[in-house]
């Protein structure tokens, strides 16, 4: 499945619900006033932070 457009297209919930579906791992990183980590293996939320930095959990 292709998607076409701009990310801001999107709210969060369709993007998380995207790569849920479509079973994705890795992360997807979003930068705004604090930086946010999502971790996902086979579509499933499995952390919310990048461990490689001392940063805290923005959720």
């Amino acid at each position: 499945m292709a998607l076409e457009g701009k990310l801001s297209d999107f709210n969060l919930a369709e993007i998380l619900q995207l790569i849920s579906s479509q079973q994705k791992s890795g992360y997807l990183r979003l930068e705004a006033t604090r930086s946010m980590v999502f971790i996902f293996d086979k579509g499933n939320l499995v952390g919310t932070r990048d461990r490689r930095t001392d940063a805290r959990d923005p959720l």
